[in-house]
C-alpha cells in the first residue's frame, strides 16, 4: 500500500498539537488507521528526519523533530543557491542567487524557471543549464564551469538531485564564483611565461640539474638541442680536464647552499678556444636545495681582453670597444676627449672629439649630464648614480660611475665616465613592484587572516580583514607585540608553534578556535617562514581560514548519521544494505531473522544466499530497477536462515549512495505469523 501525504500531513498536524508527544495508541484514536498502518508512516517519517522517538516504560512516544529546516541552512550560505521542483518551478532562491539575477525572491518563486529573469542572466547558456537541470531532476549529478559573459564572472556550477521533505524529487542548482581564483591563476602563468622568455632569450647559457647532477632543463641555444641534453649527465658537456672543479664546485653548492664560480674551456675544430664561467647557484624549496641552477657565460672575448690589457695600451683600447658598458672621457667643460662607442651616434671616434652632451641629446639630460661633469671637476668627489635617457624612441636606464682624472700635481684635467646598460635590471625591479604590490592586493581583498610575525614576536603585517575581526587599525597593529591581533588563551601554543618554525624552518599547520568580539570561530591555521637572502628564517607568515561553517556542517553530519543509525540499531524490522551482490550491513533485526549468532556470518556473503530459489528472479528484477532509481513495490519472499530453514518475509529496496557509489538498502518484516493467521481464519 502506498503511502499518503494527506495522512502523513495529519500525523504531523496532530504531533505539532501535542509537543510533548503521542503514543501510537492515541494517533491512532484520532487519525482514522489501523495500527499497522500508522507504524509504516510513523516508521517512514522517522527515517525522513521529521519525527523523533523516546521510549516511556513499554510505549513509544514520537513527537515532531526538532531540526533546522535545510532551507535556513542554505539562505547564509555564501554561495548562489536555487532549488527547482520537478516541473522546473523555482521553489528555493537564497540571498546571494537573487542578487546575481537583480531580482527579489517573490519575483522568482513558484514560477517556471524558464519565463524568469534567470534566462536572460544565463544568455545562450541557458538552453544547455536547462537540459542540466532536467537531467538532474531524474538523478545525474553534473559540475563545471560557466561563463557570465554580462557580468564578466566565472562561476563554477554544481547540480545535484534533489529529495524533498514529502518525497518528491527536485534539484539543488549551487554557483560559486571563481573569478578571482582564475585571474590569479592567469596572473601566475604569465609571470611564469615572462621568467621562461627571459631564459629563453638570455644570451648565457643557462641549465638546471637535479641533485644527481643530471640536466633538466636548458635553454634555447645554437649549438645543442634541448631535447638531446635533457635527462643526461652535466659532466657529458664538461672537458674531462675541468670535472675536477666543476664537481667540486657543485658539491659545495649542493652541502653549503651558496652560490660558487668554476671555468671551463673548449677547443674548437678550428684551432680555437671558447671559455666559459659558470655560476651555480641552488634552488630552494621549502628550504631543502632541490636543484641547481647553472648560469654559463662565455668569457673568450673577456679573457683575451684582459691578457691584451696587460700587454699594451692599444690592447686597452680594443678591450674598451669590445665592452658592452659605455666609457668615455670629457674635459671639466664636459668636451668629450674618448668615446669608446661613437658608433652608436652615427659618426666616427674623431668627429666625437669636441663635441658636448648638448650636441647628442635632448636639453634636460645634456643638462643634468653637464653638471655632473662640472660638480666631479671641482670637488674630486667620484659620483655615482642612476640615469634615464630617451635615445632613440627607447627609455633607457644606465648606472653611472663619474671620476676625475688627475696628473701627476694633483689636478684635475678630466673626467671619466662608466656607464652601464641596466635597462633590464630596471625593468625586472619594476615588474618585482608590480608583483609585490599584487600579490599585497590580493592579500587584502582575501577573506582569511593574513599577517607576519617576526623574531622579536612583533607582528610585521596585517590584512585589513584580520585588523577587523579585532576593531583595531590596521596602523595600531603593525609594529606592536603579536597580542594585539590574538586572543591570549591561544598565545601560549601559538608562541611554540612560531619558535619550532624559527628553529627548523619546517611549515606547520593545525585547526582551532579562536574567540574574537565574544563570538567563536573555527580556523585552519597555516605558519610558514619567511627566509632572507641567506637561507635563514627571518620571520613566519601566516594564513588562517575560516571554517566555522565546514565545523558546523560536520558537526551536524555526525548528529544526523548518528541519529539515523540508532534509529537502523532499535528497528523492529531487518534492515540489510548490499552492495555489487555482497551484503555490507545488516542490523540486529536482521541477524536475528536469519538466525545467526552475530552480523560476522553474514557480512561478505552473496546476497543470493539467504534468498529462496524461488524467489531469486523477483529479486533481481527489483534489484535492476532499483540501481535504475525506479519505484519497485513491496514484495513477499522467503528468506534462508543459517539453519537451512526459511522465513516468509516482505521487503521493499531502494537505492542510496555511500562514498559516492550506490547500494541498495533493504527494509523487510517477518510475515510468517501474519500467514499462518490468514490461513487459520481461512
Amino acid at each position: 500500500m502506498a503511502l499518503k501525504k494527506e495522512v502523513a500531513d495529519q500525523i504531523k498536524e496532530l504531533l505539532q498539537k501535542n509537543p510533548r508527544g503521542l503514543s501510537i495508541t492515541d494517533i491512532v484514536s484520532t487519525v482514522k488507521i489501523n495500527r499497522n498502518t500508522a507504524g509504516r508512516y510513523l516508521e517512514n517519517l522517522l527515517v525522513s528526519g521529521q519525527l523523533e522517538m523516546r521510549r516511556f516504560g513499554m510505549a513509544k512516544i514520537y513527537r515532531i523533530s526538532r531540526r533546522v529546516p535545510v532551507s535556513a541552512v542554505l539562505s547564509v550560505s555564501s554561495e548562489s543557491v536555487l532549488q527547482l521542483d520537478r516541473y522546473l518551478r523555482i521553489v528555493f532562491a537564497n540571498e546571494p542567487f537573487c542578487t546575481l539575477v537583480g531580482t527579489g525572491s517573490k519575483n522568482l518563486l513558484g514560477k517556471n524557471i524558464e519565463y524568469t529573469s534567470v534566462a536572460l542572466l544565463f544568455d545562450e547558456l541557458f538552453v544547455g543549464l536547462i537540459e542540466r537541470i532536467r537531467e538532474g531532476v531524474t538523478g545525474n549529478e553534473w559540475s563545471g564551469e560557466v561563463e557570465l559573459k554580462s557580468k564578466g564572472l566565472l562561476l563554477f556550477c554544481r547540480i545535484a538531485p534533489t529529495v524533498f521533505e514529502e518525497g518528491s524529487r527536485g534539484v539543488t542548482v549551487i554557483l560559486e564564483d571563481i573569478t578571482q581564483q582564475k585571474l590569479a591563476e592567469q596572473a601566475l602563468l604569465a609571470s611564469e611565461a615572462k621568467l621562461r622568455s627571459v631564459s629563453e632569450n638570455s644570451p648565457d647559457i643557462i641549465l638546471m640539474v637535479n641533485p644527481d647532477l643530471e640536466i633538466i632543463y636548458i635553454n634555447r641555444i645554437t649549438w645543442m638541442v634541448p631535447h638531446d641534453v635533457t635527462g643526461k649527465s652535466v659532466f657529458d658537456f664538461i672537458p674531462r680536464e675541468f670535472h675536477g672543479g666543476a664537481k667540486a664546485c657543485m658539491e659545495h653548492v649542493l652541502t653549503s647552499g651558496k652560490q660558487a664560480n668554476f671555468l671551463t674551456e673548449y677547443h674548437t675544430e678550428q684551432g680555437g678556444t671558447v671559455s666559459f664561467e659558470s655560476t651555480v647557484g641552488p634552488v630552494l624549496q621549502n628550504g631543502k636545495i632541490t636543484a641547481l641552477v647553472i648560469n654559463a657565460r662565455d668569457v673568450t672575448t673577456r679573457k683575451k681582453a684582459v691578457e691584451e690589457l696587460r700587454e699594451s695600451e692599444e690592447r686597452l683600447r680594443l678591450l674598451l670597444n669590445s665592452t658592452e658598458d659605455l666609457i668615455f672621457m670629457q674635459d671639466p667643460e664636459g668636451r668629450y676627449l674618448y668615446f669608446n662607442m661613437s658608433e652608436t651616434y652615427g659618426i666616427s671616434g674623431k668627429e666625437m672629439l669636441g663635441l658636448t652632451p648638448f650636441d647628442l641629446h635632448d636639453q634636460d639630460s645634456a643638462g643634468r649630464m653637464a653638471e655632473r661633469v662640472k660638480y666631479v671637476a671641482k670637488t674630486g668627489q667620484t659620483l655615482r648614480e642612476e640615469t634615464p635617457l630617451h635615445w632613440k624612441g627607447q627609455d633607457l636606464w644606465f648606472s653611472d660611475s663619474i671620476s676625475p682624472i688627475r696628473n701627476a700635481d694633483g689636478t684635475i684635467t678630466a673626467v671619466v665616465t662608466v656607464s652601464q646598460n641596466i635597462t633590464e635590471r630596471k625593468r625586472a625591479e619594476m615588474a618585482l613592484r608590480e608583483s609585490e604590490n599584487l600579490y599585497r592586493s590580493l592579500a587584502e581583498a582575501s577573506p582569511d587572516l593574513i599577517f607576519v610575525i617576526g623574531k622579536d614576536d612583533t607582528v610585521e603585517y596585517v590584512n585589513s580583514f584580520a585588523a577587523s575581526m579585532v576593531n583595531k587599525p590596521v596602523e595600531q597593529i603593525t609594529g606592536n607585540s603579536r597580542s594585539l591581533l590574538f586572543p591570549s588563551d591561544i598565545a601560549g601554543n601559538q608562541k611554540k608553534a612560531l619558535d619550532r618554525i624559527f628553529a627548523t624552518g619546517k611549515p606547520a599547520r593545525s585547526e582551532g578556535a579562536l574567540t574574537f568580539s565574544g563570538q567563536k570561530y573555527w580556523f585552519d591555521h597555516f605558519l610558514l617562514p619567511l627566509r632572507d637572502a641567506d637561507g635563514r628564517v627571518r620571520s613566519v607568515l601566516g594564513v588562517s581560514r575560516d571554517i566555522t561553517e565546514r565545523m558546523l556542517a560536520e558537526k551536524t553530519l555526525q548528529e544526523s548519521e548518528e541519529r539515523y543509525r540508532r534509529l537502523v540499531e532499535i528497528s523492529p524490522d531487518a534492515v540489510i544494505i548490499h552492495q555489487e551482490g555482497k551484503i555490507q550491513f545488516l542490523n540486529p533485526a536482521a541477524v536475528s531473522m536469519l538466525g545467526a549468532k552475530d552480523a560476522r556470518e553474514i557480512l561478505g556473503r552473496p546476497v543470493f544466499d539467504i534468498i529462496h530459489q524461488s524467489c531469486r528472479n523477483g529479486v533481481r528484477e527489483n534489484i535492476k530497477k532499483d540501481l535504475g532509481g525506479e519505484p519497485t513495490p513491496t514484495m513477499e519472499l522467503k528468506l534462508l536462515r543459517v539453519d537451512g530453514t526459511t522465513v516468509l518475509a516482505q521487503g521493499r529496496g531502494v537505492k542510496t549512495m555511500i562514498d559516492g557509489k550506490p547500494v541498495i538498502q533493504v527494509a523487510i518484516q517477518e510475515i510468517s505469523e501474519k500467514k499462518t493467521i490468514h490461513t487459520k481464519k481461512i
